[in-house]
């Protein structure tokens, strides 16, 4: 596995980044239209604990589902 230079080796229970490589910011909500997260999330996603991971990707889900619902 590769490793980033300062960045820790992914935790075993940890969830894969929600990244897909889409990265558009939206200027109003600022989150990513790719992966759902804040720019905040996306910022600190290296360093959270695969606890604080797997909480922002339910929450990217709950905000994509929310995105396709219309609210």
């Amino acid at each position: 596995m590769a490793v980033f230079a300062n960045t820790p080796e992914r935790m075993p229970d940890a969830p894969a980044s929600p990244c897909i490589n889409f990265c558009q910011l939206d200027p109003s909500s600022q989150i990513c239209q790719g992966c759902w997260r804040t720019l905040n999330e996306i910022v600190a996603w290296p360093r959270l604990s695969a606890q604080q991971q797997h909480t922002v990707v339910a929450a990217c889900q709950t905000r994509a589902v929310e995105r396709a619902n219309g609210t």
